[in-house]
């Protein structure tokens, strides 16, 4: 193909899961593409229900099925959706990932959380790494004036450079606090390591609940970035040692960005401890 002029691949595919780790690495690399707002060579397009869409409705199909009224009828879908395998149905017929089933929240959750507020200064910056080391994630949360916690995805870089130059920028507000993964410990520029806070595995055992409730209960807010969506909605939770966790391993992909979303949402309501001036008499 690189030699041949305006050449052009073409990938279609129903909605895969855990194994399709290929199609996810395109499927990310889209949603990053229209996150950034950025004209890539890769046109990704998908059709799938909304997330507050009931997957087992004629609406949903419609949304999923751009074929009825042509090549497919909705008769055709209701036998369909009588097969046993409803998991297979929903990959194949709705255009689902199925492990969003079993995910940490329950389908539109998150997407009625949205906001179009502006994203209040300060606060908590997470930031994490993917499993494979090719991407690097923040995710920052803050109180807005409502008293809620409203989150945004700060950056995706690719190398980890690029990362601390993302951080610098957005910890130009001396009152940002930065949460980092063991990562990242052996690289933190100096600067940074005064208001710094190490958090890993025992955080988000202890942590998931407490982000999870808030979630739930309405207490959180975000911009509607596409890629921290598929992230928070695809995340699969499971108990460890009597706790519930998220779990990149059960997960149908990647979920940086979900485990920074817990990491920063329960570390905002902790009041930052800020030094207060202090006079000192010297005398001889």
């Amino acid at each position: 193909m690189r030699t041949r002029r305006s050449p052009m691949l073409f990938m279609t595919s129903t909605s895969g899961d855990e194994s399709s780790k290929e199609m996810l690495r395109w499927r990310e690399q889209g949603l990053r593409a229209i996150d950034d707002k950025t004209q890539t060579s890769l046109y990704f397009a998908e059709y799938s229900p909304a997330a507050t869409t009931d997957p087992m409705s004629v609406e949903a199909w419609l949304q999923a099925n751009p074929a009825i009224g042509h090549t497919l009828t909705v008769d055709v879908l209701m036998a369909e959706a009588e097969q046993p395998n409803r998991n297979a149905f929903l990959r194949s017929s709705v255009n689902l990932w199925t492990a969003s089933a079993h995910g940490w929240l329950q389908p539109g959750v998150w997407t009625n959380l949205k906001t179009d507020l502006p994203m209040p200064k300060g606060g908590v910056l997470a930031i994490e790494q993917s499993q494979d080391e090719s991407r690097f994630v923040g995710v920052r949360a803050a109180l807005n004036a409502d008293g809620h916690v409203q989150v945004c995805q700060e950056f995706v870089k690719d190398t980890l450079a690029e990362c601390w130059q993302a951080v610098e920028e957005v910890c130009k507000d001396t009152t940002t606090r930065l949460l980092i993964t063991p990562a990242f410990e052996m690289s933190i520029p100096t600067k940074f390591k005064h208001r710094s806070q190490m958090v890993g595995n025992r955080e988000l055992m202890r942590w998931t609940q407490v982000a999870r409730s808030a979630i739930i209960e309405s207490r959180v807010r975000h911009d509607g970035s596409a890629l921290l969506s598929q992230h928070v909605e695809r995340a699969v939770a499971v108990k460890n040692q009597g706790a519930l966790t998220l779990s990149s391993v059960r997960s149908p992909g990647p979920i940086e960005l979900a485990r920074c979303l817990v990491f920063a949402v329960s570390m905002v309501n902790k009041p930052a401890s800020v030094g207060k001036p202090m006079i000192v008499v010297a005398t001889r």
